[in-house]
């Protein structure tokens, strides 16, 4: 089987699980799991919204708790008002919107603690 990418994974994947060909259905959440722990250890780019909130849909709709967690803390990491405009409530729930706000929540806290405590703002270290 050739590679996954982003534009072919979330068709395999629908397919998969549909069909139960469960090799298949790992080998795509494999792939999600490691497309969004790279995105995770790289400079954030806005442009990677729409495909982090597709990858989101995706793990809710089949059932994925790591990914979708994974999902989650990454889109934490953005301004707000950039999801928004990209439409995160077209894409996720209520309950994983308020789970994205509330890791927001907590990654802001812990940057103000830290800049309180050392004067210093690493949004990447936390």
């Amino acid at each position: 089987m050739s590679s996954f990418t982003d534009d072919t994974v979330l068709a395999l994947l629908s397919l998969a699980v549909e069909y139960q060909v469960t090799a298949v259905q790992n080998r795509c959440e494999s792939f999600l799991t490691s497309e969004l722990q790279q995105a995770k250890k790289h400079k954030m780019d806005p442009n990677d919204i729409p495909t982090v909130l597709s990858y989101a849909k995706c793990a809710e709709r089949y059932d994925l708790p790591s990914i979708l967690q994974l999902a989650v803390d990454l889109l934490a990491r953005y301004d707000v008002n950039l999801l928004k405009e990209e439409g995160v409530k077209d894409h996720v729930t209520g309950e994983v919107w308020t789970d994205i706000l509330e890791e927001r929540n907590s990654l802001l806290t812990t940057c103000l603690a830290n800049v309180a405590r050392n004067g210093k703002y690493f949004l990447n270290n936390i």
